[in-house]
């Protein structure tokens, strides 16, 4: 029997935090078409691929699709919304790398680049994707796909921002040599 090993077990705990975090951005956030103003789920996805292993993708899948199975949509539309969510964090990792990101929390400039080129990017594809999932399953006409795909980008955006924030004051962002010298 083969064990599940060291990344089986990283994307299980992605997963679970990934569900977690998705009920409370639905809780906390959630307007009645299921797009939640702040979505947080985003931001653990772009930051986990980014900081600490892209190779947990499937996590953003799986976890994007229990979240939103389990919210009561269908099948066909959670899988076109898990499509998306994993397909926005892949892209914000290589909007990064082609921004020269280092993934250095000291630097000012990498957090710059992160909620400025990577969050935006990443929450614009998963959004497009996200709110078309959505209309081609007749969930939401075609009238308001711009404003749900605004709330969608903008909620995305949010959560990689808030979590992103979160991850460089955890990992403590200093100021330049300068400006400690001045002090």
């Amino acid at each position: 029997m083969r064990s599940i090993g060291p990344v089986g077990i990283k994307i299980g705990v992605l997963c679970v935090i990934l569900v977690i975090t998705g009920r409370l951005s639905l809780f906390l956030t959630g307007t009645s078409e299921g797009v939640a103003l702040i979505w947080l789920p985003a931001g653990v996805a772009l930051v986990t691929l980014v900081f600490i292993d892209r190779q947990l993708w499937p996590a953003v899948a799986i976890g994007s699709f229990i979240t939103n199975a389990t919210f009561g949509l269908p099948i066909s539309t959670a899988l076109g919304i898990a499509a998306g969510s994993t397909l926005g964090a892949l892209v914000g990792v290589y909007a990064l790398q082609l921004a020269a990101f280092s993934r250095r929390p000291e630097k000012i400039s990498d957090a710059v680049k992160f909620n400025g080129i990577g969050a935006p990017a990443s929450a614009f594809v998963s959004a497009v994707v996200g709110v078309t999932a959505l209309h081609v399953t007749g969930l939401i006409p075609e009238d308001s796909l711009l404003g749900n795909g605004l709330r969608w980008w903008i909620g995305d955006a949010l959560g990689i921002i808030l979590v992103g924030g979160l991850m460089w004051a955890y990992f403590g962002i200093r100021p330049p040599a300068k400006m400690r010298d001045v002090s």
